[in-house]
C-alpha cells in the first residue's frame, strides 16, 4: 500500500513530462562553450594577442599621477564644502542636495544613471549638428545673466549704508 498523502500532496516522484525531447545532439552542441574557431572577433571569449594589450609602465605611472590628483581636489573641495569653509558655496551645496532630494522623490537612481549615461552620449552629437544655433543662444543667455547680475549688484551696493 502506497503512504497516504497529505494535504493532497503525493510523495511519488512527478512524472516526466509528455512534451517533445530534443535530439541530443543539437542540445550538446547548444550547452558545449564555443570553440576559437567560432568565435566572433568583437566576442569577449575571444583569446586576445600578447603584446597588444596594456599601457607602458610610463603610461601607468601617469593615470595614476593624474587620477591621484583629481581624488586629491576631490577630497579638497568637499572638505571645503562640508566643513563651511566658504558659506556662499556651502550654501550653493547644500541647496543642491535640498533639490536632489526632489529629483529622488520622482526617479530612480537607476533611471537617473541611465538617463546620464544616454546624455553623456547625444548631447555631443547634437551640439556638433547644431553648434552654430547652440552657441547662438549660449551668448544671449550669457548676456542676459551678465546684465542681470550687474543690476542685482548695483541694487546691492546702493543698498548698503555708507559710512560717514
Amino acid at each position: 500500500p502506497s503512504p497516504i498523502p497529505r494535504h493532497g500532496v503525493s510523495l511519488r516522484s512527478p512524472s516526466p513530462p509528455h512534451g517533445v525531447p530534443l535530439p541530443s545532439p543539437p542540445y550538446r552542441l547548444s550547452l558545449r562553450p564555443p570553440s576559437p574557431s567560432h568565435v566572433c572577433p568583437w566576442s569577449p571569449c575571444r583569446v586576445q594577442p600578447e603584446g597588444t594589450v596594456g599601457l607602458s609602465p610610463e603610461e601607468q605611472q601617469r593615470w595614476a599621477r593624474r587620477l591621484a590628483q583629481h581624488v586629491i581636489a576631490a577630497t579638497r573641495t568637499l572638505t571645503r564644502l562640508f566643513l563651511v569653509h566658504s558659506l556662499p558655496e556651502s550654501l550653493k551645496f547644500a541647496f543642491l542636495f535640498y533639490l536632489l532630494t526632489y529629483v529622488g522623490a520622482v526617479c530612480n537612481g537607476l533611471t537617473l544613471l541611465g538617463a546620464g549615461v544616454i546624455c553623456a552620449f547625444t548631447f555631443p552629437v547634437l551640439y556638433r549638428h547644431h553648434q552654430a544655433q547652440i552657441d547662438q543662444y549660449m551668448s544671449l543667455v550669457r548676456n542676459h545673466l551678465s546684465h542681470l547680475r550687474a543690476r542685482i549688484q548695483a541694487k546691492l551696493s546702493s543698498a548698503k549704508v555708507k559710512p560717514q
